[in-house]
């Protein structure tokens, strides 16, 4: 091992998790994730170096469905290379080799924990993740409130999916926080599952309960309904089931929903909407930029409400109203999957949202098209690029197959068995920190997080036969 030095790889660590928040910046035009990644992967090797491969049987076991997701990756990016070649992926061993590198970060992250752990308690993980939580709160409202105060908005210098650099100002629309990340969702799955252990540091520090209006906050300014629901669900769910265990209820355990309904009623004083553009600038923008009173359909409308408990719950209504039809992605994969079945072994990472884009495009009806503006001419928002599957068990389904999500849930049901099941309420939180991460990957994000790979080493660290 080159890093002996507990503090420094402490500190390593917290760098990783920080960098990893950073998703709207670059350094040299290298974006901060992929920094994150790198570090990830480095400490993994630190570890790995000059010690044997020491792991649990369970943490052994994500190596291997990792190893095999990336096998499968490689072999059918050596027989489909040239057909993988689109308008979309100009270059798909870089896009897939980024697939695979994350996947392989995935595992580093729970086996350096684990690696971490065999010196030092959890505690100490526990305090990383919420001092860079604490930080990328900060960061993400004073963005936010650069909006509604009128001052310079935090330097996003990475080139976003877009035209250019990443604008947030849109006529007619409302401000959402985006905070250091490109896409407000990302920023919700990013700060949901650290909410729970502010309210975990709490058994010992006070203040860590007045420390948690930062990221709670942070979350409801979002407009994010998959952040949202998904810490309301996970919360109640670990409630019903610490209450069950203990024959009585255990309201304490409500309190961060009691927390998120406060800072949603009192959020609506920040609330912010742009205004339209002058006619004489509309042309040949879509009418929505220029009528705040012009809106698509009723999600929409809600969606633009200034009101957030209201732009957030009355969208939760409507996709109710309108069933799946109303997520359009999974309209396409539905259609996928009754056109060409599912494959036992997938089609590969990375390699799967090539073909999903690909039949994306030619299922889309033209009134369903979403434009940009670029010079005054009107650009199709998804021509040239990838779209995501918005749902991790679905892109593992694409790319690994029946046979590596099968394998994935096995690996998670085991894991979910080593959650903390003593009457501490306190360790309950750590357990509502990982159920907001499964349960937001139904509606939002298609990569493993960082905070899941950590959960799960925090877990597992206690199972290692070393």
């Amino acid at each position: 091992m080159i890093l002996k030095n507990k503090n420094l790889i402490y500190l390593i660590l917290f760098i990783a998790f920080l960098f990893n928040a950073l998703d709207a910046f670059s350094i040299f035009g290298i974006p901060f994730p992929w920094l994150s990644t790198a570090i990830f992967i480095l400490l993994f090797f630190n570890f790995f170096i000059d010690e044997k491969f020491k792991i649990s049987s369970l943490t052994s076991q994500y190596f291997f469905w990792t190893l095999y997701c990336v096998c499968i990756t490689l072999i059918f990016l050596f027989f489909q290379y040239e057909t993988l070649i689109t308008n979309s992926v100009a270059n798909p061993l870089l896009y897939v080799s980024l697939r695979i590198l994350n996947f392989f970060s995935f595992f580093s992250i729970i086996y350096s924990v684990n690696k971490i752990l065999n010196n030092d308690n959890t505690n100490k993980i526990i305090e990383l993740i919420s001092y860079a939580s604490i930080i990328i709160s900060i960061l993400s409202l004073i963005s936010y409130f650069s909006y509604v105060m009128n001052f310079p908005d935090l330097a996003r210098n990475r080139m976003g999916t877009g035209i250019g650099f990443q604008s947030i100002v849109k006529a007619c629309t409302v401000l959402r926080n985006y905070g250091t990340f490109r896409e407000p969702s990302f920023l919700a799955i990013w700060i949901a599952p650290t909410i729970p252990l502010y309210f975990y540091n709490a058994r010992e520090k006070k203040y860590w309960y007045v420390l948690s209006l930062l990221p709670i906050t942070c979350l409801v300014l979002t407009r994010s309904l998959n952040g949202v629901l998904s810490f309301i669900i996970a919360a109640f769910l670990v409630f019903m089931l610490s209450s069950y265990k203990l024959s009585k209820l255990n309201l304490q355990l409500l309190i961060p929903i009691f927390v998120l309904i406060t800072c949603l009623v009192f959020s609506n004083l920040f609330a912010y909407k742009f205004p339209p553009l002058d006619e004489d600038q509309c042309p040949p923008y879509s009418p929505d930029y220029c009528s705040c009173e012009y809106y698509d359909d009723d999600q929409d409308r809600a969606k633009n409400s200034t009101n957030i408990a209201t732009s957030i719950f009355s969208r939760l209504f409507a996709v109710i109203n309108s069933g799946i039809g109303s997520f359009e992605s999974l309209n396409i994969v539905r259609e996928n999957i009754y056109e060409n079945n599912i494959s036992i072994l997938g089609s590969g990472l990375g390699i799967s949202n090539i073909k999903f884009s690909d039949n994306y495009a030619l299922n889309k009806t033209q009134a369903s098209l979403q434009y940009s503006i670029r010079n005054g001419v009107i650009i199709e928002r998804y021509e040239n690029s990838i779209v995501s599957f918005n749902n991790l068990y679905l892109n593992i389904l694409f790319s690994t197959g029946i046979f590596g999500i099968a394998w994935l849930i096995l690996l998670l049901i085991r894991t979910l068995k080593n959650l903390p099941v003593d009457r501490s309420q306190y360790n309950q939180y750590l357990n509502m920190g990982i159920f907001v991460i499964l349960i937001m990957y139904f509606f939002q994000g298609e990569e493993f997080s960082v905070w899941l790979a950590t959960f799960i080493g925090l877990f597992l660290s206690e199972k290692k036969n070393v």
